[in-house]
C-alpha cells in the first residue's frame, strides 16, 4: 500500500481497535462495542453515495467484508439492529427487534462461552442470538484489512476513499498548531499592527 490517506485510515482504525481491546480487557464491554460499531459505521461510510441511508451502506459493508471475514451467527440486518441498540440505548433491543424484523444480539466476552449464553437466552425464551465480542473484533480487523487491499487495488475506488478519508480528523500535535500560529496568525497580526502605525 502506498503512502496515502489509506495509511491514515489504517492508523486511525488501529488506534480504535487497540482502544476497544483495552476496554474489553478491563472488562468494559459497552465501550468496546461502541467503538467497534462506530468503526464499522466509519468504514462503511467511505464509499457511500451522497444521501444514501446509513443502514443501507452499513449492511452492504457488513455483507461484503465483515460477514465474509468471520462466521458470525447473525445477518447484516441483525448487526444493524444491534448497532442501533448499543449506540442509542446500551441495550440489545432495537426498533427492528421490537417489530420482529431482527433478533436481538447478546454478547459473550471475558471468557464466557457463546453457547452458555445462548442456553440462558433459550431458557428465558429470548428471540436472540449470541456472538462473542472477540469474534466481532477479530472479524472487523480482518474486514478492514481486506477492504483496504481491495480499495488500494482499484484506482476508481481508491480515489473516492482517499477524498473521503482526507476529511478525517488527524492527530494534530501542539507543536504543529503552535508552528501554524507562529507562521500564519502571529505574522498576520504583526503586519496588521505595523500598518496601523
Amino acid at each position: 500500500m502506498s503512502a496515502s490517506n489509506l495509511d491514515g485510515i489504517a492508523a486511525n482504525i488501529a488506534q480504535l481497535l487497540a482502544t476497544a481491546r483495552l476496554a474489553l480487557d478491563k472488562p468494559y464491554p459497552l465501550p468496546a462495542l461502541t467503538l467497534l460499531y462506530t468503526g464499522i459505521d466509519v468504514m462503511a461510510s467511505l464509499e457511500a453515495p451522497k444521501g444514501e441511508a446509513i443502514n443501507v451502506y452499513f449492511q452492504r459493508w457488513v455483507n461484503d467484508y465483515l460477514l465474509k471475514a468471520v462466521p458470525l451467527s447473525c445477518s447484516s440486518l441483525e448487526l444493524w439492529g444491534a448497532r442501533c441498540a448499543i449506540l442509542h440505548t446500551f441495550t440489545a433491543e432495537s426498533n427492528y427487534s421490537q417489530r420482529g424484523q431482527a433478533k436481538e444480539v447478546y454478547y459473550a466476552h471475558s471468557g464466557a462461552q457463546a453457547a452458555d449464553l445462548a442456553a440462558v437466552n433459550a431458557h428465558l425464551n429470548r428471540n436472540a442470538i449470541v456472538i462473542t465480542i472477540e469474534d466481532l473484533m477479530t472479524g472487523f480487523y480482518q474486514a478492514v484489512l481486506r477492504y483496504l487491499i481491495d480499495v488500494d487495488n482499484d484506482p476508481k475506488r481508491k480515489a473516492i476513499v482517499e477524498a473521503q478519508a482526507g476529511l478525517w480528523f488527524g492527530d494534530t500535535k501542539a507543536a504543529v498548531i503552535l508552528e501554524y500560529l507562529k507562521q500564519n496568525v502571529n505574522s498576520t497580526s504583526a503586519a496588521a499592527k505595523t500598518q496601523i502605525r
